[in-house]
């Protein structure tokens, strides 16, 4: 019996992508963060502080909390999404989003009653997004790469904390 084409083209395919993910593994190479720990034992609400890239395709915090609830143990996540279009780090007024009577002040239920919200602690997390072009732009660049490194180790952490796979 002769082997299936499509087989062999994606073995060919597996292993050229293997072979290049093993050489590049070296060249991305990251120094070792000094933030490691979100210092939460349960992390249980995120707010999305961003532009577009946040909402667009069902939504980031969406995703977060699905990966969350799929979790062993499960894990619920609430959150909410504070999102300008187009927007960087300096169109968000960010303590104004954590004011009294706020953000996340009240809720509707499925049957549209509103519930006056109480939460000890409003957000766990605020995980933030600056605009699309200013990583490279040559006048924002220097804002962004100040506070992105930060922001970035805290919530790949705090998403590698919660994945499901880690449990195996």
């Amino acid at each position: 019996m002769s082997p299936n084409p499509v087989s062999k083209s994606l073995q060919a395919l597996i292993c050229a992508l293997l072979l290049m993910t093993g050489l590049a593994g070296p060249a991305a190479a990251q120094t070792k963060p000094n933030v490691k720990d979100l210092g939460l034992d349960n992390l249980s609400s995120a707010l999305f502080i961003g532009n577009s890239f946040f909402y667009y395709n069902n939504s980031l915090h969406g995703h977060l909390g699905s990966l969350m609830t799929a979790s062993t143990p499960r894990r619920a996540l609430r959150s909410v999404s504070a999102t300008i279009s187009a927007s960087g780090f300096g169109w968000h007024d960010v303590e104004s989003y954590f004011r009294p009577n706020a953000l996340s002040s009240y809720s509707f239920t499925p049957d549209n009653r509103i519930v006056m919200n109480k939460f000890e602690r409003l957000f766990d997390i605020a995980i933030m997004m600056d605009c699309s072009q200013c990583p490279v732009h040559p006048t924002f660049g220097p804002q962004f790469h100040e506070f992105a490194l930060l922001i970035l180790i805290v919530c790949l952490r705090a998403v590698w904390e919660y994945l499901p796979w880690r449990d195996y």
